[in-house]
């Protein structure tokens, strides 16, 4: 099994470690805001490496159980011991810390927990390498949250990997911090902070289309292109986890009324339909094909923010793979990433439309302005989307929508 691999199935099996009737003995660590913010890694300490995952909101360790915590990033310490790792025992109820007794309240980082990437020599999607987002534990040593396919010629993420912990998502951090977007894994050449500014926008859509005019159709201060998360901080726990989100390289460009119309109601309703089955979800979401937008002689041209070095596409589709693994049942969910389109005629015909059929309709699905949804069977989307990761899939995934 390789390191990917690994990381898919990692979620799935602590998922399925822990009940939430399970009665526990020992130490247990909740979190307010405050302390969240410069919340540590908590890691199991064995031969696996690997983080503990919440139960019913907290985390609970054993007596006598040891564990790691971890404050990633550039000179980001535990005060209490001075390093940017140490080893705790959980005793007769109590944290010990060199023969010291420590409180929960004392385990925290001197700085926000920053993640990193890993660039891997692996093939995917076609044109895409593996860049994987999490935190070096050790030389050796990687903990991975996300899985990206990133391009890096087009300077477009093909598509992002993740799991959505069903039986703890509803007690999920709601701190309010947002992090600012790293560039790493991008290239020098690929100028993602720029892009995302709207007079940079309107200048590239002025050239785009041969219209000032046009440019501030699309670009003003309603409409614009926003940083659309692929895989959401809120689908995951802790705090640490929801900031190793903040990758540009974990978004796309998605225009800002779809991003937060129905892209934000895909996003929570995923949530809620993996609080519904108690289970973990893995969630794969991508991009498809660029968006093109007529120019002032009527002629559709794409649209590519970085118009100069052709890179950074925006794409006319962005979807969600989500899959129960164990049932091998899965459903694509799909948005038309473009507000002005004016029907559902054959250049958005994506798939045959299942929504209806397996409850996952929802009324805001046929809004275009808030982004037009379609679902699609596995089987039929794979063959119009190629480079997909390997999914043994049998049946279609049922929503919790009537």
């Amino acid at each position: 099994m390789n390191i990917f691999s690994i990381c898919c199935v990692f979620f799935t099996l602590l998922s399925l470690s822990h009940s939430r009737h399970k009665k526990y003995e020992g130490c247990s660590i909740s979190f307010n805001l405050q302390m969240e913010e410069k919340s540590p890694l908590f890691l199991k300490n064995n031969t696996n490496i690997d983080f503990i995952v919440p139960v019913n909101g907290k985390l609970y360790l054993k007596n006598d159980q040891q564990f790691i915590l971890v404050c990633p990033g550039p000179k980001n310490i535990l005060p209490i011991s001075n390093s940017n790792q140490t080893v705790v025992t959980c005793s007769s109820n109590n944290f010990i810390l060199a023969r010291k007794t420590v409180s929960s309240e004392e385990m925290q980082c001197s700085k926000i927990p920053k993640a990193e990437i890993q660039e891997h020599n692996k093939q995917c999607g076609g044109n895409g390498k593996k860049i994987s987002i999490g935190y070096k534990i050790t030389r050796k040593k990687w903990v991975y949250l996300i899985e990206v396919c990133y391009d890096s010629d087009s300077g477009r993420t093909l598509y992002t990997e993740h799991h959505v912990i069903g039986e703890e998502i509803e007690n999920a951090s709601k701190t309010n911090l947002r992090p600012s977007f790293s560039t790493a894994g991008l290239g020098a050449d690929t100028p993602a902070e720029v892009v995302y500014k709207q007079e940079f926008q309107k200048s590239t859509f002025n050239q785009l289309l041969g219209s000032a005019r046009l440019a501030e159709q699309y670009i003003n201060n309603k409409s614009y292109l926003a940083r659309g998360h692929l895989s959401p901080d809120a689908d995951f726990l802790l705090s640490p986890w929801q900031y190793a989100t903040y990758f540009y390289i974990n978004t796309c460009p998605q225009w800002n009324s779809i991003n937060n119309g129905n892209w934000k109601r895909i996003e929570n309703l995923i949530r809620k339909t993996a609080s519904h089955y108690n289970s973990t979800l893995k969630v794969i979401t991508g991009t498809h094909d660029v968006l093109q937008l007529p120019n002032a002689k009527g002629e559709l041209v794409d649209i590519l923010l970085a118009k100069s070095k052709s890179k950074i596409p925006v794409p006319k589709f962005v979807w969600k793979i989500v899959c129960h693994e164990l049932n091998k049942q899965c459903i694509v969910l799909v948005v038309v990433n473009n507000p002005f389109a004016q029907n559902s005629g054959n250049n958005l015909n994506i798939c045959n439309n299942i929504c209806d059929t397996y409850g996952w309709a929802d009324s805001n699905w046929n809004k275009v302005t808030k982004g037009l949804i379609k679902c699609c069977e596995y089987s039929e989307f794979s063959q119009v989307v190629s480079g997909l990761p390997n999914i043994r899939v049998k049946s279609v995934l049922r929503g919790i929508n009537k």
